[in-house]
């Protein structure tokens, strides 16, 4: 009878802990390597590094499948996704989160998770904290 409570709440914290998984709160791209966060795909093939300012060349493409990651086609069986360049401090939404580009360096692009919807309208942005 004495274990019954201390079983309901390390099954709570189990659930807990699973249904609150989240993304990762930065992501760091690599050349050529498709990265997968916030069911989007997101590719760096170009950068500057060197010269202000600064900017990574970019494709992303969100709802597909994770086993897509690894094929030739990593957009899925979508068109194929259209190329653009970021600088430091500009945004991009993957799904629900803003990650916002905080450092270029050779091959090497890193976006941190930035704002969040503030409501279910998308009318206004929070903070990650």
């Amino acid at each position: 009878m004495g274990y019954r409570p201390i079983t309901f709440f390390v099954m709570q914290a189990f659930f807990l802990v699973a249904c609150n998984r989240s993304e990762p709160d930065r992501l760091t791209l690599g050349d050529r390597k498709v990265e997968r966060v916030e069911g989007c795909h997101i590719y760096m093939d170009s950068w500057n590094a060197e010269a202000e300012p600064r900017w990574a060349g970019l494709m992303f493409a969100c709802d597909v499948p994770e086993a897509a990651r690894n094929e030739t086609q990593w957009w899925g069986n979508q068109p194929h996704p259209l190329a653009f360049n970021m600088q430091v401090g500009e945004c991009l939404l993957l799904g629900e989160t803003f990650y916002c580009l905080e450092k270029i360096a050779p091959g090497q692009a890193t976006f941190k998770a930035s704002y969040k919807w503030a409501n279910r309208h998308h009318d206004r942005m929070k903070p990650v904290r």
